[in-house]
C-alpha cells in the first residue's frame, strides 16, 4: 500500500517554557522544537519557522533548534514569547503551531551601594527598647532576588539593632546619655548568601544621644534619724539629698516633698535644702516612729520623681508621772 500525505506535524503541547541567562552569548542555543508526523519519512518531513520574531531569535528549519541572536539584559526583559510553526514542505498550509515563552534568568552585576556614606540620627536617652532610631537605605540594580539588600551590623554590643530587610535601626538596650552620648555603627549591606569578595557596602552611622529627663537619685535609699519627743518646735533633724544629672536646666531642677507617712503633719521638709523640721509637738506615748516618704520632683514635662524613706524614732523622756490607783 502506498502511502499518503494524510497527516499533519503536530507538537506534544500548546505552550513550551524554557529558561535563558542573561548576558548569554549571541548564537547561544536555547532549546529544540520537536514536532512529530505519522506519515512514512518521505511524506513526513517537518521544517520549522519562528512567526514574527525574527530579529533576536532564529531557528533551524530542519533541527528545530533556536538560537539567541543578542545577549539579553534581565533589567531591560524578563520573558519574550515566540509563535513556532511545523509545516510539510510540500504543503505550506498544512501546519501546526505552539509557542514558547523564554524567561531570562537574571545574574548577579550589580552589588548593593549606600545612598551616602554617613547617616546621622539623634534619638532620647529615654527611649524604649524596639524604638526606632532611623533607617538606612542601600540599592543594588539587579532585578529578582538578586537585587535583594540584606542589612547587618558589624560587631556587637552597640545596644542597637538592625532590621535585615528594610535597614530600620532599633534601640535594642536602654541608654544613659550621662554613661555614653555618641554612638557611631557600621552597618553593612549585602547580597543573599556569603560573602564571595568586594560584593558588599558599608555605611557609618552617627547617632547622638539626646538628654532625657531621667528622675532625681537621693543619696541614700533610707535616712534614719532619732529624737527626742521634748525636742523643740522648729527642730532640724536629718537633711536628705539628692542628685540630677540631666543636662537640660528645666530636667535638673527638682524640690523635695514629704509624700507619705507624716502623721498628723508632724515634720515639714524645705523644699530647696531637703532640711527636715520637727513641725509640732511630738508624742512618744502617741505615735512611737514615722516612716516618712519623701519625694524629689524635677521640673521636667512630664516631671520625674525619686523617693527615698526616712525612719524617725521617737525617744522617751520621763513626762508621765505615777497615777495612785484606787486598790
Amino acid at each position: 500500500m502506498q502511502d499518503i500525505d494524510d497527516n499533519s506535524p503536530k507538537f506534544d503541547k500548546k505552550e513550551y517554557k524554557v529558561y535563558l541567562r542573561e548576558n548569554a552569548e549571541p548564537g547561544t542555543e536555547v532549546t529544540q522544537m520537536v514536532a512529530t508526523d505519522l506519515d512514512s519519512p518521505k511524506n513526513a518531513k517537518i521544517e520549522y519557522e519562528i512567526v514574527g520574531n525574527t530579529q533576536e531569535f532564529s531557528i533551524d528549519p530542519l533541527s528545530g533548534i533556536i538560537y539567541a541572536k543578542f545577549s539579553f539584559d534581565f533589567e531591560q526583559v524578563d520573558k519574550i514569547g515566540l509563535l513556532i510553526h511545523a509545516r510539510n514542505p510540500a504543503n505550506k498550509l498544512d501546519y501546526d503551531e505552539t509557542t514558547l515563552e523564554i524567561s531570562i534568568l537574571g545574574e548577579n552585576e550589580f552589588y548593593p551601594r549606600f545612598r551616602q556614606p554617613v547617616f546621622q540620627f539623634v534619638v532620647s536617652e529615654s527611649a524604649q527598647i524596639n524604638e526606632i532610631v532611623g533607617q538606612v537605605e542601600a540599592t543594588d540594580n539587579d532585578n529578582g532576588p538578586d537585587g535583594d539588600v540584606f542589612y547587618y551590623i558589624v560587631g556587637f554590643g552597640s545596644g542597637f539593632g538592625v532590621d535585615r530587610t528594610t535597614g530600620i535601626i532599633h534601640v535594642r538596650n536602654l541608654l544613659d546619655r550621662e554613661s555614653q552620648n555618641r554612638y557611631v555603627l557600621t552597618v553593612l549591606a549585602k547580597n543573599r548568601g556569603s560573602i564571595r569578595g568586594n560584593d558588599t557596602d558599608e555605611a557609618q552611622v552617627i547617632i547622638q544621644v539626646q538628654d532625657g529627663n531621667d528622675p532625681p537619685v537621693f543619696r541614700k535609699p533610707l535616712y534614719v534619724s532619732q529624737v527626742s519627743e521634748s525636742i523643740s518646735v522648729g527642730t532640724s533633724i536629718v537633711t536628705v539629698s539628692a542628685v540630677d544629672k540631666d543636662v537640660r536646666p528645666r530636667n535638673s531642677q527638682f524640690s523635695y516633698s514629704i509624700y507619705d507617712g507624716n502623721v498628723e503633719n508632724k515634720f515639714s521638709v524645705d523644699p530647696n535644702s531637703g532640711v527636715i523640721v520637727v513641725d509640732k509637738s511630738l508624742d512618744r506615748e502617741d505615735v512611737p516612729f514615722y516612716n516618712l516618704t519623701v519625694r524629689a520632683t524635677d521640673n521636667g514635662a512630664p516631671p520625674a520623681v525619686g523617693e527615698t524613706q526616712v525612719h524617725i524614732t521617737i525617744e522617751d523622756v520621763n513626762d508621765s508621772p505615777p497615777v495612785l490607783s484606787d486598790r
